[in-house]
């Protein structure tokens, strides 16, 4: 499609370049698409007025992903501009839902940003889209991984959102330094090379192994769909065990986990909300590390008394194994990755989850800790929020549109297990 509105919005901001750390390859140069439905039209002007305040604050959104002659990438904040494009289409606007999401359908609304196309290339890191139809708004922010995580994602479409409605938000802080003192600190402190558990080494062979298993699983993705956890059962959940505090996340997993008979569960965290590290909320690069827990055959075989025990064991299990963790283990995957990245040998690094998420497991994104249905561009709040689906075994969990605090669990699995997961809830919610 060919845009009917096209600009680049320059942050003008003085040059700077701002070197990326080992965090920030994590999902590299990858295009993250974030994308939202409005039952009313976006009034553009003020939306771009909104957008352009925030680039300036963003400004490394406006810059380009280079890399000199040791090969380590960095933000050239020359501010060569953020895309900014407008569509219009002469139709209503799709509607969503959890019995028909748009999927695939999805591709219209981003573009498709592939690490390729970045590194001492023309693509901006960030496009910002709205697409306008007869009765709505399809709002898009597509940005690199390697220049923001999720967590920074959610801070500019906040800060948008803010600015439009004449609120103040937090100005973020684009120096890797804290991230690159930290690993550092560590490594010295311990006088070693750090060796996370969390990464696993690869050579050539298994790379082009790993690399063919993934382009399988892209070109033959399997099904996905989205279903619902009422808050109601949630609650009922939560009660049987009230001498632990369960949050809503562990419950969901316990519920996937137990109906998809998984043997290991990984999830992205957020190392700004760790207790023992200093990043602060304000930073807007990459602070992400895995959370795991991994579980014997015996115990994902064992039967409860009940089929509401048998998903708490599951429950309690991942509860267990992420208050274990101090945070030192998410500090040494930092070390690891920055350690890697300054002997030019971080390519070779891969996260030992995909590999057991590819065979046995499931890779978790937790999304109902961002404020997908709070964005308001000026006439309402979002009514719906799509992600394209994982090409591999996956499960995105978000809040649902009412913000009842019920969660909506983005699938992708094999057929069987979503029909085990999905009759696991049906039971659950029969007997309470």
């Amino acid at each position: 499609m060919t845009p009917q509105y096209k600009r680049l919005i320059h942050a003008n901001n003085k040059p700077e370049q701002i070197a990326l750390c080992g965090s920030d390859y994590i999902v590299s140069h990858v295009g993250i698409p974030m994308i939202l439905f409005f039952s009313y039209r976006i009034d553009r002007r003020a939306f771009e007025s909104a957008l352009q305040q925030v680039v300036e604050d963003w400004y490394v959104l406006a810059g380009r992903i280079r890399s000199g002659s040791d090969k380590r990438a960095y933000i050239d904040c020359d501010d060569t501009g953020l895309v900014f494009e407008v569509f219009e289409h002469s139709t209503a606007m799709p509607r969503p839902s959890v019995e028909e999401p748009l999927r695939n359908g999805l591709r219209k609304y981003h573009p498709l940003i592939l690490p390729w196309r970045v590194e001492n290339k023309a693509q901006a890191p960030c496009v910002v889209q709205l697409h306008y139809y007869m009765d709505g708004t399809v709002f898009s922010l597509t940005c690199c991984h390697s220049v923001a995580d999720g967590w920074g994602m959610w801070a500019i479409i906040d800060a948008i959102a803010r600015n439009m409605g004449k609120e103040s938000y937090d100005l973020p802080n684009h120096s890797r330094d804290m991230l690159v003192e930290i690993a550092h600190g560590y490594i010295g402190s311990n006088g070693r090379r750090p060796n996370s558990p969390r990464l696993a080494d690869t050579n050539r062979v298994q790379k082009a192994i790993f690399t063919l298993r993934l382009f399988q699983k892209v070109a033959f993705p399997k099904p996905n769909e989205i279903v619902h956890l009422s808050a109601k059962l949630i609650s009922a959940l939560k009660e049987r065990v009230p001498d632990i505090k369960l949050s809503r996340q562990d419950i969901a997993i316990g519920i996937i986990a137990h109906g998809m008979k998984l043997k290991s569960v990984g999830a992205l965290a957020n190392m700004r909300v760790d207790p023992s590290s200093p990043i602060q909320q304000s930073y807007s690069g990459n602070a992400l590390t895995y959370r795991e827990c991994s579980m014997k055959k015996e115990e994902c075989n064992a039967l409860e008394n009940s089929l509401e025990l048998s998903v708490l064991r599951f429950s309690k299990l991942w509860r267990a194994s992420t208050l274990g963790d101090s945070g030192s283990d998410a500090i040494e995957y930092m070390a690891h990755l920055e350690h890697r990245l300054e002997e030019g040998t971080i390519n070779k690094v891969v996260p030992l989850s995909m590999f057991d998420v590819f065979a046995d497991g499931i890779l978790i994104n937790n999304y109902s800790v961002f404020p997908i249905y709070d964005v308001d561009f000026g006439g309402g709040t979002a009514i719906w929020y799509e992600m394209m689906p994982f090409p591999f075994r996956g499960a995105l969990i978000t809040n649902t549109p009412e913000r009842d605090g019920g969660l909506l669990l983005n699938l992708t699995a094999d057929q069987n297990q979503l029909d085990n997961v999905r009759r696991v809830i049906e039971k659950l919610a029969f007997d309470v």
